[in-house]
């Protein structure tokens, strides 16, 4: 089973503010940044869960951005799944254990660089 986690983006400190695991870390995370919910309609991101071939988590999270093959894609959560959406087209595809994604390909997020996605 995965983590379940979440972040936000805090635009006034520039940087992500993420929640830990556990109920009470939840709790506390939704508390603390709930201001930030509603400015410029700011949504919290997911934690993937997902891990390398070695068991380690992957630091990937909905709206991460991917170069791939020259094509950029941003993680989205649909469905119930995680995907990797094409920011050209519709073309997606799941998001998994095992993907052939190297942690490498990941390039940023899409609110700690926006200039990626001009």
């Amino acid at each position: 089973m995965r983590d379940i986690k979440f972040r936000i983006y805090n635009p006034i400190e520039k940087r992500m503010i993420e929640s830990g695991a556990t109920p009470m870390m939840l709790h506390s995370f939704f508390k603390n940044t709930a201001p930030l919910h509603t400015r410029d309609e700011m949504e919290c991101q997911q934690f993937t869960g997902l891990k390398d071939k070695n068991g380690v988590d992957l630091d990937w999270w909905e709206d991460d951005l991917f170069r791939l093959s020259g094509v950029l894609y941003k993680i989205i959560f649909d469905e119930g799944c995680f995907w990797f959406k094409s920011l050209r087209t519709d073309n997606r595809f799941l998001c998994k254990e095992g993907t052939w994604i190297h942690p490498e390909e990941k390039i940023g997020t899409i609110h700690e660089n926006p200039e990626l996605l001009k």
